[in-house]
């Protein structure tokens, strides 16, 4: 049974969809022609729950799956539209990671939820920060959206409602100023 999904902002035709392991192992599935046909794109990745997939906005071949369980990687990261795929995980701690973002006006910064609030990247997924700043702490964050016009991020939260926070116009990491969006 399909578990997550991602479509592609500029291009509803590119679809992500995880399948939980079931009878068989975990699969990535992708489609480029609005599901007509699709490729596994699962690879090397773990044969446990792709909790979240998020598809960069401004560039389709860059996606990020998050995965449940414990003792392996969390976070991955494909740049070839799942191809390849690349441990990101790093320092985070070895929990569930339950909700991608990537920042829908700058694809360096990516943020993500877990059992214990929100982490942010602002290279990729290269590094982990947490960023629980007037966001829930020491809570299972269940989704992430952020609105580019206002630039407000939103964590949906297990039984603690959702939160939200304006985001400012720079980041720690990031030279130059992250766009407004309006």
């Amino acid at each position: 049974p399909a578990l997550s999904m991602a479509v592609c902002a500029t291009n509803p035709d590119i679809v992500y969809v995880g399948t939980a392991p079931r009878v068989t192992r975990t699969h990535i599935f992708r489609t480029t022609d609005g599901g007509e046909s699709w490729t596994d794109v699962a690879g090397p990745l773990p044969d446990r729950h792709p909790l979240d997939i998020a598809v960069d906005p401004l560039n389709p071949s860059v996606v990020y799956v998050g995965y449940g369980g414990y003792g392996s990687g969390h976070v991955f990261k494909s740049t070839d539209a799942g191809e390849s795929w690349s441990d990101r995980t790093g320092t985070l701690p070895d929990i569930p990671v339950t909700a991608l973002l990537v920042d829908p006006l700058n694809s360096a910064v990516v943020y993500l939820g877990s059992d214990i609030g929100v982490c942010i990247s602002t290279n990729g997924g290269g590094s982990w920060e947490p960023f629980n700043d007037g966001l829930p702490e020491a809570v299972l964050v269940s989704d992430l959206t952020m609105t580019p016009s206002n630039r407000t991020l939103r964590a949906s939260t297990h039984g603690n409602s959702v939160f939200e926070r304006k985001m400012p116009a720079t980041l720690p990491g990031l030279t130059g100023i992250v766009p407004s969006g309006g």
